[in-house]
């Protein structure tokens, strides 16, 4: 069952365009009164707040988009979504497919062509026209892992050593309380949960990218209901002085996926036997 609409959300894709954002610090300070004011005792100061437990946070944040149950019965998912680069003047459609730990995204641009990425049988990939295919290894694996894996909200411990609640500040003129998320793999990512609503409503990261690593900052927007689990339908990315607004056209949970969608392209297929036969000491077939 689909759910069409005119809002926004991040893909794998569409994060490589994002662009950098600094960061507020949230902090609380006393002080005393001036030594004119002898009469009266110096006023003491303020102590800190106590912040929320971060696994508190993201406990609020998974009954906030559904529960536990709902996230457990999804199987699959499937997105459309409507990238926008204004400054570029460039745009972009995105689908992507996610059904039992594989993922499958095509981002469709009219300038470059499509760009491809995927993971599954424990294979990370990409394609594109610049580039050709590549495997990817290291930090870009683990997110696009994560990224397949539905029920990774769930799965805290299977991705990440560390959460830890390291301050607060507002995003859109609510408050929110920073996380910090350390991965098995790569960069910290810190996540922002708003206090009202315990929904994530901004992500600080490094993307990874074949250009470096890349700071970027994304807020999510705009939560609507898909067969009962929230998505964000809206998600602005800024990263490199450019900012990139996505956008669900259409949204659907336990639709089901037709299984060779996942398969691996034949170049990609053939890089990565290459590759497993080179790590195994054995000739490709076909080499002398």
């Amino acid at each position: 069952m689909s759910t069409k609409t005119s809002a926004s959300v991040s893909s794998r894709s569409g994060r490589r365009l994002g662009l950098g954002l600094s960061v507020a610090v949230f902090c609380l300070a006393g002080g005393a009164l001036p030594a004119l004011a002898q009469e009266k005792a110096p006023q003491a100061a303020q102590p800190a707040e106590k912040l929320p437990d971060a696994k508190e946070l993201h406990a609020k944040y998974i009954k906030a988009i559904g529960g536990e149950e709902a996230i457990k019965g999804l199987k699959s998912r499937v997105t459309t979504s409507k990238l926008n680069i204004p400054a570029q003047n460039m745009s972009a459609k995105i689908t992507s497919y996610q059904s039992d730990g594989k993922i499958y995204v095509v981002t469709e641009i009219a300038q470059f062509g499509n760009i491809e990425s995927g993971y599954v049988d424990n294979i990370a990939w990409s394609k594109m026209a610049m580039t050709g295919p590549q495997i990817l290894e290291g930090a870009e694996r683990e997110q696009l892992l994560r990224e397949s894996d539905l029920q990774a909200d769930l799965e805290v411990s299977k991705y990440y050593t560390k959460l830890e609640t390291v301050g607060a500040e507002e995003v859109d003129g609510k408050k929110a309380y920073k996380v910090e998320f350390t991965p098995i793999s790569g960069e910290t990512q810190t996540r922002f949960f708003d206090d009202e609503s315990g929904l994530l409503v901004k992500v600080e990261m490094v993307q990874e990218s074949p250009q470096g690593k890349i700071p970027m900052t994304a807020v999510m927007s705009d939560y609507r209901d898909v067969n009962g689990v929230k998505v964000p339908f809206k998600t602005v990315q800024k990263a490199q002085g450019m900012e990139i607004e996505m956008v669900i056209e259409s949204a659907a949970h336990n639709t089901e996926i037709a299984a060779d969608k996942f398969n691996l392209p034949a170049d990609v297929k053939a890089l990565a036997d290459k590759k497993k036969a080179t790590k195994e000491g054995v000739k490709p077939e076909g080499t002398k």
